[in-house]
């Protein structure tokens, strides 16, 4: 060990605290050092640190920001030069309302110095994806407990709330939101207690109706014939790969 350069941080220490070395150095001790880019001593200190550095990176990218390149392209060019130097070794903060509010105003002023209005509508529509498969596997979750009555799970106060907004996604503009739920839709008609319940039967019909229009796939990313185009954009990097997608 190199006493020199070795320093350490002492916690909750009702008295002084004295390290040395096996050959007698004594060791420095500090308030604050950072590891790995990260302050120890707080997170309100570390965060700081990172809007600095966060707001030094979209500056350096103001050219970018005010070129004709496409929404998209600017979108990912913020998540991977701007947002992950903010959001760097945030898993070891402990996040107070206020410094989440500092963090949110933050990120906002960044986003408007980029292309506020694409990227705030992508980070919308990714929130949509996670909501409908955790709505999703929520489903699965239920088909796979719901028995006959008396065992079992069966039909849930809210089941028709449920599928209303199961439905939602399925008649969504985006094809991968919409293909998320045909699995699920399938399977609730396969199981062997749900393809028998009144509330579900009701929902039947709107399901075929909206499955006959799922069926011509639109939206291809090259493309802008079409409110679906939009989301394929995001979704996917070319032609090919939407439709290998969907083969």
């Amino acid at each position: 060990m190199n006493a020199g350069k070795t320093k350490f941080m002492a916690f909750n220490q009702q008295s002084p605290v004295c390290l040395k070395t096996t050959d007698g150095s004594t060791l420095e001790k500090v308030e604050d050092f950072k590891y790995l880019g990260s302050h120890m001593e707080s997170t309100a200190k570390d965060i700081n640190s990172r809007k600095a550095a966060a707001w030094r990176a979209c500056n350096k990218m103001d050219k970018i920001w005010k070129s004709d390149l496409s929404s998209k392209l600017k979108t990912r060019l913020f998540l991977s030069t701007v947002e992950s130097v903010l959001l760097y070794g945030c898993e070891a903060w402990t996040v107070t309302p206020k410094l989440e509010k500092q963090l949110d105003g933050c990120y906002t002023r960044m986003l408007s110095s980029a292309d506020r209005e694409a990227l705030q509508n992508e980070q919308h529509y990714l929130f949509l994806k996670r909501l409908c498969q955790l709505l999703v596997g929520l489903g699965q979750q239920l088909g796979t407990l719901w028995g006959p009555t008396g065992l079992g799970v069966g039909c849930p106060a809210n089941f028709s709330k449920y599928l209303s907004a199961i439905l939602s996604f399925t008649a969504h503009n985006s094809q991968s939101l919409s293909s998320l739920t045909q699995g699920l839709w399938a399977a609730f008609l396969r199981h062997e207690h749900i393809s028998k319940d009144s509330v579900f039967l009701e929902f039947v019909p709107k399901v075929l109706q909206q499955a006959t229009i799922n069926v011509v796939k639109t939206g291809f990313p090259s493309l802008s014939n079409s409110p679906s185009c939009t989301y394929s954009q995001v979704d996917f990097d070319s032609d090919d790969e939407f439709n290998s997608f969907f083969a």
